[in-house]
């Protein structure tokens, strides 16, 4: 038996509010009264990386993704957002690379430097212009 959570069930709007896996896992998880510890010892993970998932610095596996899935009692596909919400929106790179904003950048659980968001600056210059 599938749980089904607001972002399954609700308007496209209500939908593309829970924009993370990390925070549609945790509220599965929470849905079901589990703590980190628990959901952790039953996916064979820590109970650090079960925060570092839902605190979206940790991508899940394939593999770990499906465990999730059977565990949180959800299709295993529906942890990850569609992307649906940028659909016919126009995403504006110079907002994205705006550095007063005081967001960090992220590629593949990494942080990235002020160092290299302006070398991928100069590049996407270099390629565009």
């Amino acid at each position: 038996m599938h749980t089904t959570l607001t972002w399954q069930r609700g308007t496209r709007k209500e939908r593309s509010k829970i924009r993370s896996t990390g925070l549609r896992i945790k509220l599965l998880r929470e849905s079901l009264g589990m703590t980190q510890l628990e959901l952790a010892e039953k996916a064979d993970i820590s109970r650090t990386y079960v925060q570092a998932l839902e605190g979206n610095r940790k991508t899940p596996s394939v593999k770990l993704l499906g465990k999730l899935g059977d565990i949180l009692k959800v299709d295993p596909g529906s942890l990850i957002p569609s992307g649906d919400h940028l659909k016919g929106k126009r995403i504006y790179l110079e907002e994205i690379f705006d550095r007063n904003s005081g967001a960090e950048y992220w590629y593949k659980n990494r942080r990235i430097t002020e160092e290299e968001v302006e070398k991928i600056e100069k590049v996407i210059s270099a390629l565009l212009d």
